[in-house]
C-alpha cells in the first residue's frame, strides 16, 4: 500500500496545481485552448519536478571513473556501504 501511495502523490499534486492555476486564469476570460495548454504545461512541469522525490532509486558514482551504483529499496546500512563502494573502490579507470 505504501508503494502505491508513493507512486500516486506526484501526479495528484501536479493535477491539483494545474487545476488551481487554470481556475484562476478563467477569471480573466482566457480562451479555452490556452487554458488547456497552460494546464497541461503546469501539470507536466510539476510532475517532472516531483518525480525524483517519489523515486526510491538512488544513484552513486565514483568521482574519478565511470563506475555508478544504483540502489532501490535497500536498508540504510546497505545503502551506506554501496555509497562508500562507489566513491572508494580499487579498480579505477580513467574517465573519458
Amino acid at each position: 500500500m505504501k508503494t502505491a501511495l508513493s507512486r500516486l502523490w506526484p501526479p495528484t499534486v501536479a493535477t491539483v496545481c494545474a487545476a488551481l492555476i487554470t481556475a484562476r486564469l478563467t477569471e480573466y476570460r482566457v480562451p479555452l485552448e490556452l487554458l488547456f495548454c497552460t494546464g497541461l504545461a503546469v501539470f507536466a512541469a510539476v510532475a517532472d519536478l516531483l518525480a525524483p522525490l517519489a523515486s526510491r532509486t538512488r544513484t552513486y558514482s565514483c568521482p574519478t571513473c565511470p563506475l555508478t551504483v544504483q540502489v532501490t529499496n535497500v536498508a540504510a546500512t546497505e545503502e551506506a556501504r554501496l555509497r562508500e563502494l562507489a566513491t572508494d573502490h580499487t579498480a579505477h579507470t580513467t574517465r573519458s
